[in-house]
């Protein structure tokens, strides 16, 4: 019966130890998936992270029916924690854009190798990534789906976009 007390109140010490406060998990948690982020600085001294990416290349379903009037994300895959991208930060991104209409891939820049790189709300890119791309998280996969007046003007076009860099 000793032992069984012993027992029972070593168990109750491990999960409350293991509970913690409820934001210990979480911190262990990102701890883990920090360790696939790389820090470095750039030639111009600003702070530079990147991450591998997850996986391969997607297989990009186009929606039935007609596009949508408004741009459309989705988080395919959850980024590592930390700070979420905002306008001004520089990204690295690999991609594949489809066209809506057809599903016939335009554009395949899946190359981790040599992200692509642009200056988040510079203008760099189509509206539509402005502003489906922004508060992502590094390693992040997201889709977005762009009607025309927020792509090139020439119809709706659906993206898979993972952010494998950010300055």
């Amino acid at each position: 019966m000793r032992n069984l007390g012993l027992v029972s109140a070593v168990c109750v010490i491990l999960t409350l130890a293991a509970c913690g406060n409820g934001s210990q998990p979480d911190a262990a948690i990102n701890s883990v998936e920090d360790s696939r982020i790389t820090t470095k600085k750039s030639p111009s001294g600003s702070t530079v992270m990147e991450v591998e990416g997850t996986g391969p290349r997607p297989k990009i379903e186009v929606p039935p029916g007609p596009p949508p009037k408004n741009l459309v994300v989705r988080e395919l895959t959850k980024g590592v924690g930390g700070k979420k991208v905002a306008f001004g930060d520089i990204l690295g991104v690999r991609h594949i854009g489809v066209l809506y209409k057809t599903g016939q891939i335009f554009e395949d820049r899946w190359n981790q190798e040599n992200p692509f790189p642009f200056t988040l709300g510079a203008g760099e890119v189509r509206d539509g990534w402005e502003m489906g791309l922004k508060g992502m998280e590094l390693g992040a996969r997201r889709e977005l789906i762009l009607p025309s007046r927020l792509a090139y003007g020439r119809g709706a076009l659906v993206y898979v976009v993972e952010l494998l860099r950010v300055e």
